[in-house]
C-alpha cells in the first residue's frame, strides 16, 4: 500500500491513529511518578523518569484499541500502515483479532518493509529497469529454478 492508500482508508473509515498510552519507568525499571492534571488525567512523568514506552493505537466509530506492542522505532506512518493492515486482515480476511494484530506488527517492523511503507508505486521507467536486470540475470545464467517448482516440468 502506498501512503495515499493508507490515508484514504483511514479517512474513509473514520479511523484516527495516535499514541494511546505511555508508560514511564525509573532507572530501576519500576513505574515512574506520574504527573496528573486537576481532573486526574496523566499529563507527564516526574523527574525520576528515564524511559518512556509509547503504545500506538486507533480510534474509530466502532471504538478504540491500543496495540499490545511497544516498539521504539514505531512512527506515526508505521502505526497508520499497521492499523490499515490490521483492519484489512481482521475485517476482510476474517483473521482472528490477536493474529491480525501480530501479523500487522511483524510486517511493519520487519527490515524488509521499512523502506517500502511509504514508497510510491514504481514508475514505468523503474519497472523497465527491473525487467532489464532480471532478463540480464537470466541471460547470464545466474538464475536457477529448482526441480519441482513447475509441476509439468520434467
Amino acid at each position: 500500500m502506498t501512503q495515499e492508500e493508507v490515508d484514504s482508508y483511514l479517512e474513509e473509515n473514520k479511523i484516527n491513529v495516535a499514541i494511546m498510552m505511555e508508560h514511564g519507568f525509573n532507572e530501576d525499571g519500576d513505574w515512574a511518578e506520574e504527573i496528573l492534571d486537576e481532573e486526574g488525567y496523566a499529563i507527564g512523568f516526574g523527574d525520576d523518569c528515564v524511559r518512556i514506552e509509547k503504545f500506538w493505537g486507533f480510534s474509530s466509530p466502532n471504538g478504540f484499541h491500543t496495540f499490545s506492542f511497544e516498539e521504539s522505532e514505531m512512527t506515526e506512518v508505521k502505526a497508520q500502515y499497521m492499523t490499515v493492515l490490521f483492519h484489512k486482515l481482521h475485517e476482510e480476511y476474517d483473521v482472528a483479532w490477536g493474529s491480525a494484530e501480530a501479523l500487522a506488527f511483524a510486517y511493519v517492523i520487519s527490515d524488509f518493509t521499512v523502506p517500502y511503507v511509504t514508497r510510491p508505486p514504481m514508475t514505468e521507467e523503474e519497472q523497465e529497469e527491473v525487467r532489464k536486470q532480471l532478463l540480464d540475470c537470466i541471460d547470464s545464467g545466474n538464475l536457477m529454478i529448482p526441480d519441482g517448482v513447475f509441476p509439468d516440468d520434467e
